[in-house]
């Protein structure tokens, strides 16, 4: 069961595979040694009646014998910790690799893709390698040589036996190489039953308090058990396929055992075998088989291994549809975004732009809007190369955006979503992922235009207060407004404000996009949003419906033309209007 992908993980801890397999032959060495002596302790007792012989046999055998006991100590504390080592380095390797394709994929596969997958692929599935690395590979390596050392050695106290043994013990890996083939299938349904298990119980174990308030959560109850059963049913097809293996390989090792005795114990009754070759042979006959058979017990789980890396294989594999061209910086100064005759689609078949054209130049307020669907947030993503277009052109200062750095441009361009994450630590250190070096005075300020100041500032710990996971300490406004307040830290020179303040009360919204646009004032700004009062005061208003531009100018103009956005404004005017009465 050999890996080629895997293989070339192995080359990079190919001193600690060696040191695995010739700590095997200094334990086998130590053995030999040890039986030996056996041997000939036996034959002495046996043979001769000097016992001042006998008792300097003895002797000899017993410091023989601690000795042995000594060095396999030692070398089993040696083997444990080079295990150890090669296992953790391999797998620091191998998450690193799955870590850097995520980060080659980008935020567009994040958004779409399974986070419970994920884990588990990087955690679970990497965690079974261990014992593919750190002991099945050295095994193989040892099992596949060690039968022709011991033939080498025993074939000077008798012929037969040890031609017999070495004959019989590669059935064992025939057999392996058989149940490989049956079992390869099972194995990655097996895997793949138990990821997409993992997934769905982390996903209902998050949406519990939802589940319940339906009250469906016995109906995904039920789902679950039958799920279960799938996979008890696949476990068992995985243990009987083990346990037959097992049952062959245990065959075959008895059989050539059994037949290598008899073998040595004829050739001992017509004199052709010592009495000390005889008992060495005896004495090592299972040596024959067990590397053997040790190997066919932990192919399963190397196998399980195997399976679990041909997932991660598949995702390390995939290919990004963003290319970062790392050679062109992005210029100081962004003089402006252009689209040109844009076309865009998530999944190939449906548009979500269709022939979008528009100019943001700098120091403008651009606003985007249209129902929900009209693709207002793409335009944002592709700006930030989070997709990439497949048809039309978008250029920055004149040049497509493919050109540039990928990096570099997210650098200069601050993106505030709908969608906030706070990391579990403190507001302090989620501000500072902005700016790394912002004093406590700059961030007081951001906060005071993100309209949380006053906030911050009655709480016990004050900046260095807890933020709790998801920012579960603070509610969604508040988690949106440190989200505001990180992004203006960021002091880039082109925002893109997207549905920004979609979590915020209406009263601090109006705050917010106060200050908002005092800071913006000599910025570039593209705000996407569906609250139209807010936008009254942009250079120009984008409308976008089903994908494509249908007006596009200032508010006045576009409230005189009485087409989409003056039916968008009047009715979210009239509900407004309505709320405040009510």
């Amino acid at each position: 069961m050999i890996n080629k992908k895997l293989l070339l993980y192995a080359a990079k801890v190919k001193a600690g595979l060696i040191e695995a397999v010739i700590l095997k032959y200094i334990l086998f060495a130590s053995n030999l040694l040890f039986v030996w002596f056996g041997a000939k302790t036996v034959e002495t007792l046996m043979q001769s009646g000097d016992k001042g012989e006998l008792a300097s046999n003895l002797a000899v055998f017993a410091a023989v014998a601690a000795s042995v006991a000594v060095i396999r100590c030692l070398i089993n504390i040696e083997e444990a910790r080079n295990s150890f080592r090669t296992a953790v380095k391999v797998q620091t390797d191998i998450r690193n690799d799955i870590y850097g394709k995520i980060l080659d994929l980008g935020i567009g596969y994040l958004d779409k893709a399974d986070s419970s997958s994920l884990v588990s692929l990087a955690v679970e599935g990497v965690e079974m390698l261990e014992v593919y690395f750190a002991r099945y590979l050295p095994q193989l390596f040892y099992s596949m040589t060690v039968p022709f050392v011991l033939f080498a050695i025993l074939f000077s106290f008798d012929r037969a036996a040890p031609s017999v043994m070495v004959a019989s013990v590669w059935l064992i890996p025939v057999s392996i190489v058989f149940f490989m083939k049956k079992a390869k299938k099972i194995m990655r349904n097996f895997r793949n039953t138990y990821e997409e298990m993992s997934g769905n119980f982390l996903e209902n174990i998050q949406g519990l308090t939802t589940l319940k308030l339906y009250n469906r959560d016995g109906d995904v109850s039920e789902i679950m058990a039958k799920n279960s059963e799938i996979f008890r049913k696949r476990t068992m097809k995985v243990l009987s396929i083990q346990l037959s293996s097992i049952f062959i390989m245990d065959f075959f090792s008895l059989l050539g055992a059994a037949t290598g005795i008899l073998a040595v114990v004829n050739s001992f009754s017509q004199g052709n075998a010592t009495l000390s070759g005889t008992v060495t042979i005896l004495l090592l006959s299972a040596e024959f088989f067990l590397p053997m058979r040790i190997l066919g017990a932990l192919f399963h789980a190397g196998m399980n291994g195997v399976a679990a890396f041909e997932n991660i294989s598949d995702f390390i594999c995939q290919t990004s549809s963003v290319h970062n061209n790392s050679g062109n910086a992005i210029p100081e100064n962004i003089e402006s975004v252009v689209f040109d005759d844009l076309t865009f689609s998530y999944d190939g078949k449906r548009d979500v732009l269709k022939n979008v054209s528009f100019e943001i130049k700098k120091g403008e307020r651009i606003a985007v809007v249209g129902s929900s669907g009209s693709g207002k947030s793409t335009i944002g993503s592709l700006i930030l190369r989070i997709f990439e277009a497949e048809k039309g052109k978008i250029r920055i200062n004149g040049r497509d955006i493919p050109e540039f750095d990928t990096q570099a441009l997210r650098n200069k361009i601050a993106l505030i979503s709908q969608q906030t994450y706070i990391f579990d630590s403190t507001i302090r250190k989620n501000l500072a992922l902005a700016k790394s070096d912002a004093t406590e005075e700059e961030m007081l300020d951001a906060l005071s235009i993100a309209d949380l100041d006053s906030f911050v500032l009655s709480l016990p710990e004050k900046l260095d207060s807890k933020t709790g996971e998801w920012g579960s300490l603070f509610s969604g406004g508040q988690k949106q407004r440190i989200a505001i307040a990180r992004a203006i830290l960021k002091e880039s020179s082109f925002y893109i404000f997207d549905e920004a303040t979609s979590n915020v009360d209406a009263s601090s919204e109006a705050e917010i996009w106060k200050n908002i646009y005092e800071i913006s004032a000599n910025k570039t700004t593209l705000i996407i949003t569906h609250r139209l009062s807010m936008i009254k005061n942009c250079d120009k208003i984008i409308v976008l419906e089903k994908g494509r531009i249908v007006e596009s100018g200032k508010h006045e103009k576009l409230m005189e033309n009485r087409g989409l956005y003056f039916k968008m404004f009047s009715e979210q005017s009239l509900l407004e209007s309505n709320g405040e009465k009510s």
